[in-house]
């Protein structure tokens, strides 16, 4: 008898020899599902983006970034420094930040280190959105550069630990470890109305077409954010410590840091419909070349995940 993925329970009787049979024992089993394919890459990725047929990390313990061919699965990795905090692509750039430094590095799609630009601080989440790149400073603040010029255009002043940065809906949205997300007008870099409570450490945030959604890791919880109201009209509870957030056309992709999986979630039903054994401690995702993609911190590997 072959058991498909989930719980199962057994009724399990001996026999000896001579026909005799024992007491029915009750034993209760569950089947995993198979770990998904992983590609190593450098030490402790935080993120995952694409570019064309190439997935890059930025890895934060070995201060690297790795490229990814998706079609071979060959990595190369490049030095930057540091402890990169996060990773973006815009205006033909790759961008990574620095936790330890607050510089931000600029690459070519090549590999090739264009500029690094200080920032002060520690660069944590990445987003470019037209010719401004958007940096969340862990210690307090968000930083707007021209990625024209590489200058810095201005900076908010300290808020609550910025994590992720995503734009959309004519809104600059940051994370906040202490469990919310601001708004800021994305030109003047100016704060909009009081914090968005969501959850305990929320770490991760997508712009998705039916609104924002936002994961917090030790509030378990995913959120979405109605972007006209700033108020939140949906959570939803999650597996585990939600660490990375990802939205794509059917479905909603939370990470699970704790239990190493992903979870996939109806957009229509806002339930569970599947769960994917990963690496451990997963965080970012992206979806390229038809599957999703999760960096996972403690296996130095990005998981490929096909839906």
């Amino acid at each position: 008898m072959r058991l498909v993925v989930g719980q199962h329970t057994l009724r399990v009787v001996a026999l000896d020899p001579e026909g005799r049979r024992s007491r029915t024992t009750t034993v209760r089993v569950q089947i995993l599902e198979p770990r998904a394919p992983e590609t190593r890459v450098g030490a402790a990725p935080l993120n995952v983006i694409a570019v064309g047929g190439t997935l890059w990390t930025e890895n934060y313990g070995d201060g690297t970034a790795s490229a990814l061919d998706t079609a071979t699965r060959r990595v190369r990795s490049i030095a930057i420094g540091g402890r990169p905090g996060g990773i973006a692509y815009g205006d033909g750039s790759i961008w990574v930040s620095d936790l330890s430094s607050g510089v931000l590095t600029r690459l070519d799609p090549g590999g090739r280190i264009l500029a690094r630009i200080s920032l002060g601080g520690q660069g944590a989440g990445v987003a470019v959105a037209g010719n401004v790149v958007y940096v969340a400073d862990y210690g307090g603040g968000l930083s707007r550069v021209d990625a024209k010029t590489n200058r810095i255009r201005g900076r908010t002043p300290p808020a609550a630990q910025p994590e992720a940065v995503a734009v959309g809906f004519g809104r600059v949205w940051v994370t906040n470890q202490n469990g919310t997300v601001s708004t800021l007008d994305p030109v003047t870099g100016a704060v909009e109305g009081a914090p968005i409570a969501i959850g305990d450490d929320v770490d991760d945030v997508a712009i998705a077409s039916d609104g924002v959604w936002a994961v917090a890791l030790y509030g378990k919880v995913l959120a979405r954010i109605d972007p006209s109201s700033r108020r939140v009209v949906t959570r939803i509870a999650t597996a585990g410590q939600a660490s990375g957030v990802l939205a794509t056309a059917d479905s909603l992709w939370v990470a699970n840091y704790d239990l190493g999986t992903v979870s996939r979630v109806s957009r229509d039903s806002y339930r569970i419909v599947r769960t994917y054994r990963v690496g451990l401690e997963p965080r970012g995702m992206i979806e390229a070349a038809g599957a999703v993609w999760v960096a996972n911190q403690a296996s130095d590997s990005v998981s490929r995940i096909t839906p």
